[in-house]
C-alpha cells in the first residue's frame, strides 16, 4: 500500500504495534521487507502495553470491568482520553478507570486555567509594552530560564516519544512554578501598587484616574521578588 498510494512513502516513518505483535505482524513484516527489499519496512517502531482496569486486571465483559473509549468521550471529552495517553507509561500495560479519568480531568483543569490566564493577560499586550532582559527583575530572568529548560525538555521528549515526560513536566510548570510561585508574586504586586496609588490620589486632586497608573514599559504578568512578611 505504501508503494502504490502517491501520498505515501515506502517505507513507513513509524509502525505503531502492540507488544504482541513482536511476534505477529511486526515480526512477519520486518522478515518480509528484509527479505525482499533489505531494509526494515519502517524508519522507526513504537510499541505498547495492553489497557487493564485499574487494579491492572484483563478488561472482560463477564468481570464488567470494560473502559470504552466511546463512553469516557461521551461523559469526560475526547482531550481527557488524549491526555489519559499521554500522561500513562506505554512501555508497561496500562491502567484506566473512573479514578484514573478523574485524576486526568483535574490535571486537564489545571493546564487549561493556566493557558486561559496567561492568554488573558496577553490580551491587550502591545509592542511597546516590551521590557528588555536586563530591565526585568530576577524572579521573571528566572522563569525565562526555566521556560528555556521546560522547551529543552519538551523537545526531546517528544523526539523519543517520551509523551509522559513531557506531560509530567508541564504539569508541574504550571502548579509549581507558575501558580504556586510567579502568579502569588504578581498578585502581591499588584494589591500593593493599587494600594499605593489609592494613597496617592487622595493625598493628590491632581490624578482622577480610575485605576493606579503603570510603569512605562511594564506588563502585568511580570512580577518582582517578594519575600513573605515574619
Amino acid at each position: 500500500m505504501l508503494e502504490q498510494r502517491s501520498d505515501l512513502k515506502w517505507p513507513a516513518s513509524l509502525y505503531l504495534e502492540g507488544s504482541d505483535q513482536h511476534r505477529g505482524w511486526f515480526q512477519s513484516s520486518l522478515l518480509e521487507g528484509c527479505g525482499t527489499r533489505g531494509r526494515a519496512p519502517f524508519d522507526e517502531v513504537l510499541t505498547h502495553g495492553f489497557v487493564n482496569d485499574e487494579d491492572g486486571r484483563k478488561m472482560s465483559k463477564s468481570l464488567g470491568n470494560v473502559v470504552s473509549p466511546q463512553d469516557v468521550i461521551r461523559q469526560s471529552g475526547a482531550e481527557i482520553l488524549r491526555l489519559w495517553a499521554m500522561s500513562s507509561d506505554y512501555a508497561d500495560d496500562l491502567r484506566i478507570g473512573p479514578d484514573i479519568i478523574k485524576a486526568n480531568v483535574d490535571s486537564y483543569r489545571r493546564l487549561r486555567n493556566t493557558l486561559r490566564f496567561l492568554l488573558g493577560n496577553l490580551a491587550h499586550y502591545r509592542d511597546d509594552l516590551t521590557v528588555g532582559y536586563e530591565e526585568m527583575p530576577e524572579l521573571e530572568r528566572y522563569m525565562l530560564a526555566r521556560i528555556a529548560e521546560l522547551d529543552a525538555l519538551v523537545r526531546e521528549g517528544y523526539i523519543v516519544y517520551d509523551f509522559k515526560r513531557v506531560f509530567h513536566a508541564l504539569l508541574n510548570f504550571c502548579v509549581n512554578d507558575l501558580s504556586a510561585s510567579i502568579w502569588i508574586s504578581a498578585r502581591t504586586r499588584s494589591i500593593a501598587i493599587r494600594m499605593t496609588a489609592s494613597r496617592a490620589a487622595r493625598r493628590s486632586p491632581s490624578w482622577t484616574g480610575s485605576s493606579p497608573p503603570s510603569r512605562p514599559g511594564s506588563r502585568p504578568c511580570c512580577a518582582s521578588p517578594w519575600k513573605k512578611p515574619g
